[in-house]
């Protein structure tokens, strides 16, 4: 005979009764051989993936995809890139990776990339969208040689405006550090916590992009292009500064439609080309 058994009286383990948490990284080397750059070595583990798409451009197109679709409490997603000597690639995501809202521990997505002599590297993922209950940190770290360059654009969206999502409440935390040789060139960190930071911290926006270009050209190069691209963006909350040899930029918009209409050309403009195909769809 067979006894009837409430599920709550079932004995289960930590793992069962637990949240399932995604532990996933992809990593990729890129050589330049033959007059291309080519992919080297690939390693990807769990819901992390990078496909590369055909392309006429010059250097190698890499798209990053987790599989997951998205991101919270105790996730950890890792990305390491290598761009060998001479080579150029570039490096976004297929969608905009999502924040959700946590249960309590917070996610981890962290960037790892290293730019070898005379090499460069594009550093595009689409946009990180936070979630009202969302907590997430993100790093990006950068080694780069002396004579190395490096386009690098984050952007976060705070809330989804369709859903309802005008203010939320949540935790992101956000850290770049870039290394030039064995020079720390640039460091920026950013935290939010709390509610209604759309209003109380981006001046009622809730869209906003980081941009940094690091390339070969020397300071009164650097000023000249920073002063075209604040010609090219058409908000005017929008800054770019050059130091050095490198141009810093920060853009907030009301969403994320206004952030991408002023973001596209500048990036454009600081690559010579158009952007990559999977921010078209």
């Amino acid at each position: 005979m067979y006894e009837n058994i409430s599920l709550s009286e079932v004995p289960q383990s930590e793992e069962l009764s637990g949240h399932q948490r995604v532990a996933a990284s992809a990593s990729a080397s890129f050589k330049h051989s033959g007059g291309k750059t080519r992919l080297d070595r690939l390693y990807q583990q769990g819901s992390a993936k990078i496909r590369f798409p055909r392309t006429h451009a010059a250097g190698l197109e890499a798209v990053l995809v987790n599989t997951a679709g998205g991101l919270t409490g105790g996730d950890r997603l890792t990305w390491e890139l290598e761009v060998g000597e001479n080579g150029h690639a570039t490096a976004s995501t297929q969608a905009c990776e999502k924040a959700y809202r946590s249960p309590g521990d917070m996610a981890h997505l962290n960037t790892r990339i290293d730019i070898g002599n005379k090499a460069s590297l594009h550093w595009l993922p689409q946009e990180t969208i936070l979630y009202d209950g969302s907590s997430l940190g993100r790093t990006l770290e950068v080694s780069m040689a002396e004579n190395a360059s490096l386009l690098a654009v984050e952007s976060i969206v705070l809330g989804r405006i369709a859903m309802g999502e005008k203010t939320v409440s949540c935790h992101f935390r956000d850290r770049w550090r870039i290394r030039k040789g064995n020079r720390l060139v640039f460091a920026d960190d950013l935290n939010l916590h709390g509610r209604e930071m759309s209003l109380a911290g981006m001046n009622g926006c809730n869209a906003v992009a980081t941009l940094l270009f690091i390339s070969g050209q020397d300071a009164d190069q650097a000023e000249h292009a920073a002063r075209k691209l604040r010609q090219i963006c058409p908000l005017d909350t929008a800054g770019f500064s050059a130091v050095e040899d490198r141009i810093t930029g920060r853009i907030i918009a009301g969403d994320s439609y206004r952030l991408r209409q002023a973001l596209i050309p500048v990036i454009e403009h600081l690559r010579g080309t158009c952007m990559p195909r999977v921010w078209g769809i």
